[in-house]
């Protein structure tokens, strides 16, 4: 997933999205936190991309998992209760 490409431009990347932004090896993040904006109106950016370590790190993950886990022990086909 962190790896998605649109085109040939890595999106999780930030500016450096020529390159997959994730490694299974050190350093894990090899993108950057550039936030790319695109204009909307005169004078007006929106961000038009969210670089890789604000939304998949480690940290992430481990919340993915806890919140999952703690789904599943609510759901009676997983062994808990609602």
């Amino acid at each position: 997933m962190g790896n998605t490409q649109s085109g040939d431009q890595y999106i999780f990347g930030g500016a450096k999205n020529s390159t997959p932004p994730f490694s299974v090896t050190a350093p894990y993040y090899a993108g950057d936190e550039t936030s790319l904006k695109i204009e909307i109106g005169s004078g007006s950016t929106q961000s038009m991309n969210i670089p890789g370590n604000q939304i998949l790190t480690a940290d992430t993950a481990a919340a993915l998992r806890d919140d999952q886990y703690s789904q599943d022990l609510r759901r009676p086909d997983r062994g808990g209760r609602e």
